[in-house]
């Protein structure tokens, strides 16, 4: 006679790899599945859409050793039509293209509600990419800036700025403080030649409402740049309250 009524079953090992492999991706293939239809479906519904740019000011850090992660990012959306207005995006990308503050995404936005924006991922390059492109960038305008011969202190050029970012510089670390504190303002500077780049610079406030009305993100300041080295760049006393 053959087997015994009683006789097991042999499951191959292979077989537990693959369930248990299943039951690890499958919630997350869902998950994603879940957003990727609801951002559809928020898309289609725009009403008044443009191509836009967002400038990052914040981003959270994506997983471990994956190829795809879920984003949160903090910025400043603006296009034509469309002032500069302060948004949260969350989504998928790829980590290879992973934002990083300071940088502009190109993005389809509804400028009748700015929440609603899809970036526009297969116009962005690599994160090595990016950098390569920014430090061209900032080479070129330092030759730009110093092809005129040395500047006499002073002669720094009128420019303006959108505040992308903010934070309390500690009294500490600041020296004496005003009455408005100390704050690092992280700026999107555009000089008179049309051209525009990332910059830093601390500023203090002489009074807490000149502090609230030049730090908040969106917010247009006249700045003085450099021309020598336009990483240098300083806000308009006007627009600090130290004068007049």
């Amino acid at each position: 006679m053959g087997g015994g009524v009683g006789a097991e079953m042999q499951t191959s090992p292979l077989v537990w790899v693959v369930v248990v492999a299943a039951a690890t991706v499958l919630p997350t293939v869902i998950v994603i599945g879940a957003i990727w239809g609801l951002r559809r479906v928020r898309l289609a519904q725009m009403v008044d859409p443009a191509d836009g740019v967002l400038q990052v000011t914040g981003c959270n850090l994506p997983g471990d050793d994956s190829v795809y992660s879920t984003y949160r990012v903090n910025g400043v959306v603006s296009a034509p039509g469309l002032p500069p207005t302060p948004v949260e995006v969350r989504g998928i990308a790829p980590t290879s293209k992973w934002p990083m503050p300071g940088q502009q995404l190109p993005v389809r936005v509804d400028r009748a509600s700015p929440s609603r924006l899809k970036i526009q991922w297969d116009q962005v390059g690599t994160g090595r990419q990016a950098a390569a492109e920014r430090a061209e960038q900032l080479a070129a305008q330092l030759r730009a800036g110093s092809s005129g011969g040395p500047v006499a202190p002073g002669q720094w050029e009128s420019a303006s700025a959108v505040v992308t970012g903010s934070r309390e510089v500690p009294a500490s670390a600041a020296g004496p403080v005003p009455p408005g504190g100390v704050v690092e303002l992280s700026l999107e500077v555009t000089r008179t030649n049309g051209a525009s780049y990332p910059a830093r610079t601390n500023a203090a406030f002489s009074t807490p409402r000149h502090r609230d009305q030049a730090t908040a993100v969106g917010t247009q300041l006249p700045v003085r740049v450099d021309p020598t080295d336009p990483t240098r760049v300083t806000v308009d006393p006007a627009a600090l309250g130290t004068t007049g």
